[in-house]
């Protein structure tokens, strides 16, 4: 329950408290206690709202209650909601979910309390409920999260969540937990994401909530993760003195092309002032009455206003438009920054696609199941993506390749861009700068060490050692063989090449003679006798 208090409501509260008529059913009590002609009361089974008018302006008392839900028919457009997980079979244990940060957050332990028949927040959550409550939007029947802040819930990558645009639309389900996961059996919410399907709500055996793989749900994994997670919904009777904050439309994030944003207020009759110079607004600011244009890198603050009510929190929307830089420069960003890039497909991996410009080359890692059909190596693709790095392989991550905006083909055809290096340079590029990785190489006469086309192949050349990663098949090649291959550089913790086909290594063989003893005899009885004669010549 969380209560705000003016002096005179305090005193309405005291007095009921003395005469004990303090009840569910106060509304006697309060017209006993008052004969303020502004004052009004409703009652509803076990909220009180009080508004009455005096000379310091309008006062209320309020309860605002978060209600666990059971159905997803229980979600409406707007609602505000509270993601909470259970970690043991205590009923009433959770950690819930916090709305500021990127990344993987920290749950907060809570014990919930009951009002009614219903189980709902306490007040610890309660008292700081802009740190937790995300407003609802519906679209498609998937459903947007938006933070206090007017910050959009996205997938970035690996289990991470991002606030600012990015995989932005959740489906909500209503199932049972395995009977192996950390609450066995457990009927609540499963929240996968609408574009990255494998990714979906979890909290884990360190009470981190994130965008957990769903192949823990079940199987040896399943022990260390909670999918289902609880979901607590502001009661549509909950007082508010608040204005609602305001929400964007689209999300803030990052875009090619222009975009026109509407901004919206739940509260009804509120006026919006919003500034796009990074100001914060006031009741001075620009008055909101139409659809903003935005082409530029633009960050759009709104309040909103209403009488009678304390302003709404600040709502914040960055809208990003990069402009194109070459590969170096993205492999130059700080991790989680932005980038576009073009270049030519030398490499495909399932979901990795490398690519190189004139300046160095980089790892695409696309979304599950987007890598466009039509892909080929030549192509020149776009590409929009967040700056990663797995296990030492520098990538740009979470382009969706079947949103033009994050990933296009701009041509086709290309010749595929060839360096000749040695194993040598390879290796002291990788201590060094690391400009070389992704890059597509030729490493000419390189002896061939034990063949495993699914793991490791090492080759040697000058005494310097390079594995190959899942070499293809090649007809004939042996051991021991001299190899001309070409292959783009990459990396898994440690520096590895990785060869297309079995067209990309050119095999040599070197010559071997046998004989027997009885044979190399002869030979050299014969060259005796050349000798022989060559001196006789003499």
């Amino acid at each position: 329950m969380k209560l705000k208090f003016t002096y005179f409501s305090a005193w309405v509260f005291f007095l009921c408290l003395i005469l004990g008529e303090y009840s569910l059913n106060a509304q006697q009590t309060f017209s006993k206690l008052t004969n303020h002609t502004d004052a009004s009361m409703s009652v509803n089974d076990e909220f009180i709202n009080i508004r009455y008018n005096n000379d310091n302006g309008i006062g209320y008392v309020k309860t605002e209650e978060y209600r666990r839900i059971a159905n997803v028919s229980e979600l409406s457009n707007n609602d505000k909601v509270v993601f909470a997980a259970r970690y043991n079979s205590d009923a009433t244990s959770y950690y819930a979910m916090t709305n500021s940060t990127s990344g993987k957050p920290a749950g907060v332990l809570f014990t919930s309390t009951t009002s009614g028949s219903d189980e709902v927040l306490p007040a610890d959550i309660n008292n700081d409920i802009d740190s937790y409550y995300w407003t609802i939007t519906i679209e498609s029947g998937n459903y947007i999260f938006t933070n206090a802040e007017g910050k959009v819930l996205g997938y970035g990558s690996k289990t991470n969540f991002v606030t600012g645009g990015t995989n932005t639309q959740w489906v909500i389900a209503y199932g049972v937990s395995d009977s192996a996961a950390m609450v066995p059996d457990y009927t609540a919410f499963s929240i996968t994401n609408a574009n990255v399907t494998d990714r979906a709500f979890s909290i884990n055996t360190s009470h981190n909530f994130g965008a957990y793989s769903t192949t823990n749900m079940t199987g040896s994994s399943a022990g260390d993760y909670n999918f289902y997670i609880d979901i607590f919904v502001l009661s549509e009777n909950s007082g508010t003195t608040t204005v609602a904050t305001p929400t964007f439309s689209p999300a803030g994030g990052t875009y090619y092309e222009p975009q026109t944003v509407s901004i919206n207020c739940n509260t009804e009759g509120a006026t919006i002032y919003y500034t796009t110079d990074g100001t914060e607004p006031t009741a001075e600011s620009s008055v909101y009455s139409s659809p903003i244009s935005v082409s530029t890198t633009t960050t759009i603050k709104a309040m909103a206003v209403k009488e009678g009510l304390d302003n709404s929190a600040v709502a914040v929307a960055t809208y990003t438009f990069p402009t194109l830089i070459t590969i170096a420069e993205a492999r130059a960003l700080n991790e989680n920054e932005t980038a576009i890039v073009e270049g030519v497909v030398t490499f495909i991996d399932g979901r990795n696609i490398y690519i190189q410009d004139e300046t160095a080359a980089i790892d695409l890692f696309l979304n599950y199941n987007t890598v466009p059909e039509t892909l080929a190596l030549g192509d020149k693709v776009r590409a929009l993506g967040t700056k990663t790095v797995y296990n030492g392989l520098v990538e740009l991550t979470g382009i969706d390749g079947t949103v033009e905006s994050e990933f296009c083909i701009v041509s086709s055809g290309n010749i595929l861009p060839l360096v000749v290096k040695t194993i040598a340079e390879l290796l002291a590029d990788f201590e060094a700068d690391n400009m070389l990785q992704s890059t597509r190489v030729q490493i000419v006469d390189a002896v061939m060490g034990t063949i495993d086309n699914n793991g490791n192949t090492i080759i040697t050349q000058d005494n310097n050692e390079m594995v190959i990663y899942r070499l293809p098949v090649v007809e004939g090649l042996m051991e021991g063989d001299l190899v001309t291959l070409t292959a783009v550089v990459g990396c898994y913790n440690n520096i590895q090449l990785r060869v297309n086909s079995a067209e990309d290594v050119i095999v040599t063989k070197i010559p071997t003679i046998t004989v027997t003893p009885d044979e190399l005899l002869v030979l050299y009885v014969m060259k005796e006798k050349d000798l022989r004669n060559l001196k006789h010549l003499h």
